[in-house]
């Protein structure tokens, strides 16, 4: 019977040394970044809470804006009646446009949430969750970009609503021919940013669905190390 040389056993216990190293390294970096993941999912939770808000068909501050928008627009009427919808409607989109105050820009909390996931992804990490800690960082990081897409496209739309009810205003309550020419001409712009708004709603559905699905899967070597 053959038995191991004494320099052998020596190589396998450094081996078995440096495999026991490196995979405890890459269990501990990844509990930091669940940690750091954990505090980015309470930041866009709270979040998307807020994005949806202007959207819901339901919203009542966005009903009686459209709805105001509407009879100024497509109803006759005195130009006094005009004109107190139109400083009506200038007040609705005040209030709608506060509803936007909560949506960060880029650069604000959830970029530093991110980072600190990115931080904490290192050779070891990225090979021992098959990259999905890379993936997780980078839907997260294109979900940004759209949240910042949609704050922008919503503050486009209501800056473009809040301008015809001033001018209504400074028309005296009067809606000239020309200035309906002027608005119709706007429509078809009007409509492609609409379509890109809810395009990038549903995306962002899609995306925070896979951040959770990647988040659930998130393994060292095959242990998982999040609950389902």
């Amino acid at each position: 019977m053959r038995f191991l040389t004494q320099k052998k056993i020596v190589v396998l216990i450094l081996v078995l040394i440096l495999v026991c190293a490196f995979f405890y390294h890459a269990y501990r970096t990844t509990s930091q970044f669940v940690a750091a993941y954990k505090a980015y999912a309470e930041l866009s939770l709270e979040e998307e809470n807020i994005i949806y808000v202007p959207a819901q068909p339901d919203n009542p501050t966005r009903q009686e804006m459209n709805l105001t928008l509407a009879q100024i627009l497509g109803q006759k009427m005195t130009p006094i009646e005009r004109l107190q919808k139109a400083r009506r409607g200038e007040e609705l989109a005040r209030e709608y446009g506060h509803e936007l105050d909560g949506i960060q820009d880029r650069g604000g909390s959830i970029d530093t949430s991110i980072n600190a996931m990115e931080h904490t992804i290192d050779v070891a990490t990225d090979l021992s969750s098959n990259g999905k800690e890379k993936e997780i960082v980078q839907l997260a990081r294109k979900r940004a970009d759209l949240v910042s897409d949609i704050r922008a496209l919503t503050a486009r739309a209501n800056f473009e609503i809040t301008d015809i009810f001033r001018r209504i205003q400074s028309e005296k309550g009067v809606l000239s021919d020309k200035y309906v020419t002027e608005l119709n001409a706007e429509v078809p712009d009007a409509e492609k940013r609409f379509d890109m708004r809810t395009n990038d709603y549903k995306e962002l559905q899609d995306l925070s669905d896979q951040i959770v699905k990647d988040y659930l899967e998130l393994s060292v070597f095959g242990l998982p190390v999040t609950g389902k």
